[in-house]
């Protein structure tokens, strides 16, 4: 898993995907979009 930035694509992490515990993505609730993303290690 990485993480680019759009300013500049030299400022990155990477995550192994054997490190994540869990991922926590978008959410549609009761008709509202809930824009957001979590990762546990």
């Amino acid at each position: 898993m990485s993480f680019i930035t759009k300013k500049t694509a030299q400022d990155y992490i990477q995550i192994p995907w054997k490190e994540v515990d869990y991922v926590v993505a978008n959410v549609l609730f009761k008709g509202k979009w809930i824009p957001r993303y979590a990762i546990e290690t």
